[in-house]
Order: structure tokens, then C-alpha cells, then sequence
């Protein structure tokens, strides 16, 4: 696995935590949280950080940009 695929991937799982937690602190009660929409939410926070990553670069990557 390339330098670059690596850090896309660290920072896509990142994201789609960030975006899960953001998801699961929206609902009042912890058992009212609507998974399905979670794990949604999750997935294209993880999709739009790799392609951001492709499209811009990633600077933890010794100025590569792909």
C-alpha cells in the first residue's frame, strides 16, 4: 500500500467517525438513533475524503499529490 493510500484511508475513517458521532449526538435518547442513516452519513463522509484527497492532495504526505 502506497504512502498516499494509506493516509486517504487513516483520514476517511476519521471522517466517517466524525460524521457518525456528529449523527449519534443528534438524537436525544441513545436508542433513538436511526443506524441505517448513521452508517449513511458515515460511508459518504468516508467516499468525500478520498475523493477530496485525490482531487487536492494530502499534505501529511510530503507535498505528493497523488
Amino acid at each position: 500500500m502506497t504512502e498516499f493510500m494509506k493516509a486517504a484511508l487513516i483520514r476517511a475513517a476519521r471522517t466517517a467517525a466524525e460524521c457518525a458521532l456528529a449523527y449519534i449526538g443528534s438524537a436525544a435518547m441513545f436508542h433513538e438513533v436511526n443506524w441505517l442513516g448513521c452508517l449513511s452519513a458515515a460511508g459518504m463522509g468516508a467516499v468525500t475524503s478520498i475523493l477530496m484527497a485525490i482531487v487536492t492532495g494530502l499534505p501529511e504526505v510530503n507535498g505528493q499529490n497523488n
